[in-house]
């Protein structure tokens, strides 16, 4: 599930507009496979003064939009960091008719974008 433009502007109104932009490069709408290259993650993380640590949990609420919480309804977001330095977002993902047992999750997920990212 794709987050509304308007999803994403409420999350990103918290930060100053120069992340906006680099942020834009790095969550371009059209083919963005939840990755953000070590060099964007480095350059987002300086623009707000951070580590990339802090970077990873501030992003955390945007990997959660992406969520599918048909059962719970409850969105939970994870963002992981490849040794080549770069972020890969994960979120849950539940199955209409199955047991909460079958869900994916976040961390999962995440983990599953690293590798079939490359």
């Amino acid at each position: 599930m794709r987050p509304t433009t308007s999803d994403v502007a409420e999350i990103l109104a918290q930060y100053p507009a120069p992340f906006h932009k680099t942020f834009g490069r790095a969550d371009a709408s059209s083919g963005f496979r939840g990755t953000i290259t070590s060099a964007d993650a480095v350059h987002l993380a300086q623009q707000l003064g951070v580590t990339v640590d802090q970077l990873m949990l501030n992003l955390v609420p945007l990997a959660a939009l992406y969520a599918e919480p048909v059962i719970s309804n409850f969105k939970v977001g994870s963002v992981a960091q490849g040794m080549s330095g770069n972020l890969y977002y994960g979120a849950n993902i539940e199955f209409k008719s199955e047991a909460l047992s079958f869900t994916v999750h976040a961390e999962q997920a995440a983990v599953m974008n690293l590798a079939i990212s490359g």
